[in-house]
């Protein structure tokens, strides 16, 4: 019996209209983030018609990710942080002011050349994707939705 695992990324955060912030602003804005539903932007007809066809879904614990798997009209077997994306950087600098999209992108690749490929937070990092990998392989003899 074969096997796929659907990876699906939650859909659009609801977060307030942000000026231009600081990395240490980013804190904030990440905390928003984490705590963010999705917007109500229609769905995309592919993105049900995949999730359609999963026998179990699974998702992370974050609102984005639960009101994504709500938006598809689906409901998850299992929700668990685990599934949870890799937690975004903050700085400490006051300068310059960008954009948050800005800021995670540049925090992001910071986090990754920065860090070591064997520093703790990349590391864990790549741990738990690996566990997590192992865990949706051998856990289930179904498919899998994750968001």
């Amino acid at each position: 019996m074969s096997r796929k695992i659907i990876l699906m990324r939650h859909g659009q955060p609801k977060l307030a209209a942000t000026d231009k912030m600081s990395a240490l602003e980013m804190k904030d804005w990440i905390e928003q983030y984490d705590s963010s539903d999705i917007t109500k932007h229609p769905v995309p007809e592919a993105s049900k018609q995949l999730a359609a066809t999963a026998k179990v879904i699974v998702s992370s614990n974050l609102p984005r990710a639960l009101t994504s798997v709500q938006a598809l009209g689906l409901k998850p077997a299992l929700v668990d942080g685990l599934f949870r994306e890799a937690p975004l950087p903050y700085g400490h600098w006051r300068l310059p002011r960008l954009s948050p999209f800005v800021w995670a992108f540049i925090l992001r690749i910071l986090w990754l050349w920065v860090s070591a490929p064997r520093s703790a937070p990349v590391f864990r990092t790549i741990r738990s994707s690996h566990l997590t990998s192992s865990f949706l392989h051998r856990g289930f003899s179904y498919d899998y939705a994750t968001t």
